[in-house]
């Protein structure tokens, strides 16, 4: 599978606070027991730490799809949504639900799909379920929509990592990389990062999956968490119409170790 660089979406420094209700105008900071996040007024997650620790930059919507013939960024990301909004409820516990609603577009095609994103955050971690419709037909070989997790790589070298799918598997990710073999692990279902301060355990929901990846195979230096719908290689371009909808989910928790 050929992945496109997302280098140039940028990885935002967040600087702004608030916790308005209702619509979201300015980024929502959230602090659980053992992580914080920033929440953009788009619904991208931003810089998310457990302890002193990042684990992760930055966390949104992408897409990308194949147009033989004609040549054009067809990246769509997120955090350049537009139109888009952002609803916050707060609940009792510390708990608070964030609703993104928004059209996903290009320079060229500027309403090519409409998605709701809803995120739970609790005290002990997050949920995130996607929603995507295309408003376009588009052709690809394999999926259009993904949700990308990217961080620079550094903190992730030599940290303690278990991927689990068939069956569990430490994965190393070394101080060096050679250009084209970095890891590429694809169809997980579950794994566990050992930070620090926490254990955290990130789950596939019911028929997604997700792909990690060392960005330096094709020179960025980030480590990526691609999560989607359960998906196969075609071959073939296969065409999907207008209307098509994508769904998929995932759980973040953060757990404490034991005295």
């Amino acid at each position: 599978m050929w992945f496109k660089p997302l280098l140039s979406a940028g990885i935002c420094a967040v600087l702004c606070t608030g916790a308005a209700a209702g619509a979201l105008t300015k980024p929502f900071n959230y602090r659980g027991t053992q992580y914080r996040l920033t929440v953009s007024p788009s619904g991208r997650l931003e810089n998310c730490f457990t302890g002193k620790e990042k684990f992760f930059s930055s966390l949104e919507l992408y897409g990308s799809y194949e147009h033989p013939g004609e040549s054009y960024d067809d990246r769509m990301f997120q955090g350049n949504a537009s139109p888009v909004s952002t609803a916050v409820e707060k609940r009792d516990g510390n708990r608070v639900r964030l609703v993104s609603t928004g059209m996903l577009g290009n320079a060229k095609v500027r309403q090519a799909a409409a998605f709701e994103q809803t995120v739970d955050l609790e005290p002990s971690g997050f949920t995130m379920h996607w929603k995507v419709t295309s408003k376009v037909p588009m052709k690809t070989h394999t999926l259009v929509f993904s949700a990308i997790m990217q961080t620079p790589v550094e903190p992730m070298i030599d940290l303690g990592i278990v991927a689990g799918s068939q069956r569990d598997q430490v994965i190393t990710i070394p101080a060096s990389c050679e250009r084209n073999k970095g890891l590429r692990k694809y169809g997980i279902g579950i794994m566990w990062f050992s930070f620090p301060d926490a254990i955290l355990n990130i789950v596939a929901g019911e028929k997604s999956c997700f792909t990690a990846l060392d960005c330096r195979s094709w020179g960025e230096p980030l480590f990526r968490l691609d999560f989607t719908p359960v998906s196969a290689w075609k071959n073939n371009l296969a065409e999907y119409p207008a209307g098509t909808v994508w769904e998929w989910s995932v759980a973040f928790r953060f757990e404490p170790y034991e005295d």
